[in-house]
């Protein structure tokens, strides 16, 4: 799935996707995946066997993850940048004048 948007851009075989929580102490939410270093971290209850098969929201959700997995690969400080957003929104609009690094990188 990844690989039609990404091709070659991204080490597939060095990602990881993890069913637990990055964060310790339920400083994670359940509904909150975080991919500070290349790897995926899913809440245990919402960890897919396999995201392809899953509904258009898990699929576009673990699309937008593996966007951090790219921006990590190509050395954007992931984990600095979300370390600096906590607590803040990351709801966007979409819109067709604009590209990608407009969008928070």
């Amino acid at each position: 799935m990844a690989s039609r948007l990404f091709g070659d851009a991204i080490d597939y075989l060095a990602v990881r996707i993890f069913n637990r929580r990055y964060l310790p102490f339920g400083l994670q939410p359940k509904n909150c995946a975080m991919t500070p270093n290349g790897a995926i971290y899913f809440h245990k209850s919402c960890c897919l066997p396999d995201f392809a098969a899953g509904s258009e929201h898990a699929r576009h959700w673990f699309m937008h993850e593996m966007v951090h997995v790219w921006q990590h690969q190509l050395g954007y400080p992931v984990r600095l940048r979300g370390a600096v957003r906590i607590g803040l929104s990351y709801r966007y609009v979409l819109a067709l004048d604009k590209t990608l690094s407009d969008y928070n990188m």
